[in-house]
């Protein structure tokens, strides 16, 4: 039961993502890689760097909020 409940958690997530993404899109807002690169230029080893950390805080917040999930059920 927790691996169904957490594909359908997963699934509209990416949904959500992706309907977010084209609204914002339509709204004119920038892309990932216009922000990076009007931040640390073109071709910049630390926006690289940056993205990497990015990944890893939102991995690590989703791992300890798993486990805390899993204590608790």
């Amino acid at each position: 039961m927790r691996t169904k409940k957490f594909l359908i958690l997963f699934g509209l997530g990416m949904l959500t993502g992706i309907l977010l993404l084209t609204f914002m899109r339509t709204l004119g807002l920038p892309t990932f890689e216009t922000f990076l690169t009007a931040v640390f230029g073109e071709d910049n080893i630390w926006a690289q760097v940056f993205s990497a950390l990015l990944i890893l805080l939102i991995l690590i917040s989703m791992f300890k909020m798993m486990k805390k999930t899993d204590l608790t059920s």
